[in-house]
């Protein structure tokens, strides 16, 4: 009897570690540079995955939430054309929301970046590169800047071409935060914590890491992550730098490498008026 009551507790953990099902998970902010409300909605790492027919249950997920905005922190394809996920996706949120995009590595790795940005500018997202749009929505007024992943570097071949795209991009961070409107940098990683935070960014939104795969709650954040390594710091979750708030996604992938205790997220962020 003993070792049947074993066996279920140990199925009962396993089903629960390997869980793959969406969930929603939520934080808020204050900040006094609003008067009203503003609900961003965070997507990363979709990898092209579906989430049922036509994603309507993602799509679902995020009408439930009735963001104002919703931010893609990269990665939302992978190497797959053409992207029948993506699209479907994008399309949907495209009509009902304003969106706003930034590279990771995996558009970059398809070698069709450029068709990509114009694919989602053509379903109504808007692409950001390095730049910032003033957005009205809510009652309120933000800042979003949008950081293009520097992994596109890596494949003009070009000695050193990495790390001086990397210094350019936050050099040109350095000048977009603004005193007096709440600014969000959408950026796709998170391991440059210490240059968002000098950059003086209200609010970060990152992804990347997809949970570091493998948590342990209470025990470790995530296992590993990439250009993070082993245990890496930013995992997931929210983390207060100095003046800065960074919200790192982890991520909606599934199906190649199994997520233990790590289900797949859709973020949403709240942003209140306060002291």
């Amino acid at each position: 009897m003993i070792w049947i009551t074993a066996v279920a507790v140990f199925a009962a953990i396993c089903i629960a570690a390997l869980r793959q099902e969406l969930t929603v998970r939520d934080y808020s902010l204050t900040t006094k540079k609003l008067s009203s409300v503003i609900r961003l909605a965070l997507i990363a790492d979709l990898h092209d995955v579906w989430y049922g027919e036509n994603q309507q249950e993602l799509i679902d997920a995020i009408a439930a939430r009735d963001p104002h905005l919703v931010l893609f922190a990269g990665d939302i394809i992978d190497g797959k054309r053409p992207y029948d996920a993506t699209k479907q996706l994008m399309a949907a949120l495209g009509r009902k929301y304003q969106c706003f995009f930034v590279t990771g590595n995996h558009e970059h790795r398809t070698g069709n970046v450029g068709n990509i940005k114009n694919m989602l500018r053509s379903l109504g997202v808007k692409v950001l590169s390095g730049d910032a749009e003033y957005v009205t929505t809510g009652g309120g007024l933000i800042k979003i800047c949008g950081l293009d992943d520097p992994e596109e570097s890596r494949f003009s071949r070009a000695k050193g071409a990495y790390a001086a795209n990397r210094k350019n991009r936050i050099h040109t961070l350095m000048t977009a935060a603004d005193e007096d409107v709440f600014t969000v940098l959408l950026t796709h990683r998170p391991e440059w914590a210490r240059e968002y935070s000098a950059a003086g960014f209200d609010l970060v939104t990152a992804g990347h890491a997809h949970g570091g795969q493998v948590r342990l709650p209470g025990i470790i954040n995530g296992l590993y992550a990439p250009n993070q390594g082993l245990f890496p710091k930013y995992a997931g979750g929210s983390f207060k730098l100095g003046k800065t708030t960074m919200i790192v996604s982890r991520g909606l992938s599934r199906g190649r490498i199994p997520r233990v205790f790590n289900p797949p997220e859709l973020v949403v962020i709240e942003l209140r008026p306060g002291a």
